[in-house]
């Protein structure tokens, strides 16, 4: 006898285990079983934890992965031009921010 397949549901958790509500505002959709982010943030750091369940059922397994966003490095503290008297040392300022610290 032919069997029909049943198709699970997905659902998806954020790291903060709060279940993924789909937001256009916040540029997150699901589309089958995967999910879209858009626009990544730092905020999305984490690890995304998907559950497959089947309808009418107990039946379920999940599976996480771990997503790092990265963000490029910039100057917020350029270095400033000095005049060093000759066999003196000479100090320069420079910092930086970005994901992970450069």
């Amino acid at each position: 006898s032919a069997q029909a397949s049943i198709s699970p549901l997905y659902s998806w958790t954020f790291p903060n285990q709060t279940q993924v509500v789909v937001s256009s505002s916040r540029g997150v959709s699901l589309s089958g079983g995967n999910l879209v982010i858009q626009n990544s943030q730092l905020s999305f750091n984490g690890l995304f934890t998907c559950t497959a369940t089947i309808p009418n059922t107990s039946e379920s397994i999940s599976a996480a992965a771990k997503v790092s966003v990265t963000v490029p490095p910039t100057i917020t503290t350029p270095p400033a031009s000095i005049v060093v008297p000759f066999k003196s040392t000479a100090v320069l300022h420079c910092g930086a921010s970005g994901s992970p610290l450069p």
